[in-house]
This record gives structure tokens, C-alpha cells and sequence, in this order.
């Protein structure tokens, strides 16, 4: 039976089992492993990815560098409280990518994920997502 066949839909942590559960060569695991990507789409899993957002706060004029699954539903729940906040951009990141960004602007923090950042800063940001190049404060 070809591989793809096997796993093709299978969840991804099943086969990882399988594979440390086996005492597979290490080539045979290679094999695996590129077949899982090449077939990565097929995957039906319930996880999503964790995305690093800037939103702005037009009455505030703050900007909130948070992450979630889904910023669009974020902004939703945050514009319940405060129609004013509109999200500006989002990435596709980890949880280190946000913490990256809160150091950077820690002597601009307001409160919690909120900041009160310059439109430079906030070009910074956009770049930082677009090239991951982060500009040193002065």
C-alpha cells in the first residue's frame, strides 16, 4: 500500500505516535515526515494557528499588540466593549513574536497589551511582519 494512501487524512499526532512508538530507521522516518508535509493540506485537524495582531483604539489613539486564533473575532469581542478599536494588521506567529514586541515597547506600555506607539513605530511593526526585521530603538 502506498504511503500517501495511509496517510493521507490522518491527524497528524496519530502518525508522530505511530512513528516513536516503531522502531523505524531514520530514513524510514524521513520518508515519513516529507510525506506528512507534502500531504500537510489533507490533514484534518481542529488546530489553528495563533496570529500576532496590532489593533488601534481611535479614541485613545492606542494600540493593543495581542495574539489570538482568530484576530477578526477578537475586534469583534473588543469593539462590544469599544466600537472605536479597529484591527490594522495581523501575522501568522508564535507567542515569542508578541513577546518580542511588548519588550520592544515596554517603555511605551499603557496597560496591559496596550501601547502608546508613534506611526513609526507602528511602520516598525508592519515591516517586522513583512520582512521579520525589527527596527533597534534609539
Amino acid at each position: 500500500m502506498e504511503m500517501n494512501s495511509v496517510l493521507k487524512g490522518c491527524d497528524p499526532e496519530i502518525i508522530l505516535f505511530f512513528i516513536a512508538t516503531h522502531h523505524t530507521s531514520s530514513e524510514e522516518m524521513h520518508e515519513i515526515a516529507n510525506k506528512m508535509w507534502n500531504i500537510g493540506s489533507t490533514f484534518k485537524t481542529k488546530e489553528r494557528h495563533n496570529h500576532v495582531y496590532v489593533m488601534k483604539d481611535n479614541i485613545t489613539g492606542y494600540y493593543k499588540i495581542g495574539i489570538s486564533k482568530n484576530p477578526s473575532s477578537r475586534e469583534k469581542t473588543l469593539q462590544s466593549q469599544c466600537p472605536s478599536i479597529e484591527l490594522l494588521f495581523s501575522k501568522k506567529a508564535n507567542k515569542s513574536t508578541e513577546a518580542i514586541l511588548h519588550k520592544k515597547y515596554s517603555s511605551k506600555r499603557v496597560r496591559g497589551e496596550w501601547f502608546n506607539l508613534s506611526l513609526s513605530d507602528v511602520d516598525d511593526v508592519a515591516r517586522y511582519f513583512r520582512d521579520g526585521i525589527i527596527q533597534e530603538l534609539p
